[in-house]
């Protein structure tokens, strides 16, 4: 799913590596209700971009090229959309670099991973209001749980 709003170079790769794309509002309701439409009228499988443990899996796969190539890190800052690319190096430094310290960075206008660390619980009324549209996904119950982590917020 494409949301409205996300820049046009991103739909023209996409369309240029042999993509289908299907648009939907930019609000995460809608892109579930999209996925849900295109797997039926498709027969589709769905491999969920960061909640399916493979894809958490697999990207945890970057710390390891991070901790070969600069063994001496003392942080390792990613975004945080859904949270998949900040499992998978968080769960990778704690079993590698313990003592690195993993930093989720996201925009103050899509915070629902800062608002669901500081409140203990999962925060979904965030509506994201951000350019970043890879950011502007809600993280789910399996991604928070492994995001023991710091998370900064850009500035308004």
């Amino acid at each position: 799913m494409v949301p409205d709003g996300a820049v046009e170079a991103k739909i023209e790769n996409i369309k240029r590596a042999g993509g289908i794309v299907h648009r939907c509002a930019p609000t995460q309701a809608d892109r579930e209700e999209t996925c849900v439409r295109v797997q039926r009228e498709t027969g589709a499988t769905l491999v969920h971009p960061y909640a399916d443990a493979h894809v958490i899996a697999g990207q945890g796969t970057i710390v390891l090229e991070l901790v070969q190539q600069a063994p001496e890190l003392d942080v390792v800052i990613t975004p945080i959309g859904g949270g998949g690319l900040m499992s998978g190096c968080a769960i990778a430094l704690k079993a590698l670099k313990p003592n690195v310290r993993p930093i989720g960075a996201e925009p103050a206008g899509a915070d629902d991973a800062f608002q669901s660390l500081r409140q203990g619980e999962r925060v979904t009324s965030v509506v994201p209001q951000t350019i970043c549209d890879g950011l502007r996904a809600t993280i789910v119950l399996r991604t928070l749980s492994c995001c023991g982590i710091t998370v900064l917020r850009s500035l308004p």
